[in-house]
């Protein structure tokens, strides 16, 4: 009886660091743009080894890590869908240019080819 008792707790002592760490790796995941995708899958793992820790015994680090899988979830879920969006709008308009562009080219039309130059000035910014 004993050693079952000892083999439960050292697995959810398991659990529960491997929750605490997938919790701290998802919320470090939420500061690298799209690669915040990665966060949000460590966030759920973090969410669920944290719930399966706690019913396999309290523990502190288990609950550490669900809250900080739950946060880190969140704001991951928040970065990777706007850097997604971000994403897909400037290869939207990246993709409007290089029309723009070549069909001034093959026009011979130097003032459309002036302006898509001036307009990819605008999209970087200068």
């Amino acid at each position: 009886m004993a050693d079952e008792q000892n083999n439960e707790v050292k697995k959810s002592s398991g659990m529960a660091i491997a929750a605490l760490v997938c919790g701290i790796l998802s919320l470090v995941g939420a500061c690298f743009g799209v690669g915040a995708w990665a966060g949000v899958v460590l966030g759920i793992v973090a969410v669920v080894l944290g719930v399966m820790a706690n019913k396999a015994g309290k523990d502190t680090k288990a609950t550490a890590g669900m809250v900080m899988g739950i946060i880190g979830l969140a704001i991951s879920a928040i970065v990777a869908i706007s850097c997604t969006i971000c994403t897909m709008k400037a290869k939207k308009a990246a993709e409007n240019w290089e029309k723009q562009w070549s069909e001034s080219v093959e026009s011979g039309d130097w003032d459309d080819l002036s302006k898509a130059l001036e307009d990819l000035g605008s999209l970087l910014g200068e």
